[in-house]
């Protein structure tokens, strides 16, 4: 029997892009869909917005919050079976096939489906193609989370996101996933458009949290040498082709 899908979608103030999000996920093919969109207690119009899909979306809960992390474990805590994964306010499926894909890749309860996404502008202006890799998730997050769904299963086991993180928040709860003897199931298909933009665009800060989770997950501090070198030598590469 092919799954039940949970998606979460976390707002706050995302009048200019949530509904693109909203009908990305209405509109699949795949109808066994729990939704369920977590709004922070947004002041523009778009709770407005959300309520007029009202009758596609199963929870719908608008409140303040403490962060991102604390809305992503709010959407959790409405998943009982099947797979999880978070589609963000401004992100959007590639395609009505989408969830029928992720779907029709669940093996067991003890992988996780991840894919590709392709990068876009605030105006939707295609950058690049990015695919997980979940060999490197010992040099950073390297598993797309937009694209990345959980059985249920092992998100219980694996429990809350941290809220002592504010962007790297995926990274510390896939590390610990793997601690559960995850697998990941990597799919070759574009499942989602995601805009550059919001937290996870702060590199300093991503780096810095992604640097204490690493080291809280793996001890080593040969590892950090060699990802603080990497990373040295990505940002000489930008510069020099400026």
């Amino acid at each position: 029997m092919r799954p039940l899908v949970n998606i979460i979608t976390i707002s706050f103030n995302s009048e200019k892009y949530i509904e693109q999000t909203i009908l990305s996920v209405i509109n699949q093919d795949y109808k066994n869909i729990n939704y369920i969109l977590i709004d922070g207690g947004s002041q523009d119009s778009s709770m407005e917005i959300i309520k007029k899909y009202s009758d596609h979306i199963k929870v719908i809960l608008s409140e303040p919050d403490k962060g991102i992390a604390d809305a992503f474990n709010k959407g959790l805590a409405y998943c009982k079976e099947g797979l999880v994964g978070f589609l963000n306010s401004d992100d959007y499926f590639s395609s009505d096939k989408c969830v029928g894909i992720i779907a029709d890749n669940y093996t067991d309860e003890q992988t996780i489906i991840c894919g590709s996404l392709n990068l876009i502008t605030q105006t939707g202006s295609f950058i690049k193609k990015m695919k997980s890799r979940p060999h490197l998730l010992p040099f950073g997050m390297y598993v797309l989370h937009p694209t990345m769904y959980t059985p249920v299963s092992i998100a219980k086991k694996v429990g809350l996101f941290n809220l002592n993180y504010s962007i790297a928040i995926d990274y510390d709860w896939t590390l610990r996933a793997v601690k559960e003897n995850s697998k990941f199931n990597v799919i070759d298909d574009v499942l989602i458009y995601m805009r550059v933009g919001g937290a996870s665009q702060n590199t300093e800060k991503s780096h810095s949290e992604e640097k204490m989770i690493r080291q809280k997950h793996y001890k080593s501090m040969w590892l950090d040498l060699l990802v603080t070198f990497y990373q040295g030598y990505l940002s000489k590469l930008i510069h020099s082709k400026n």
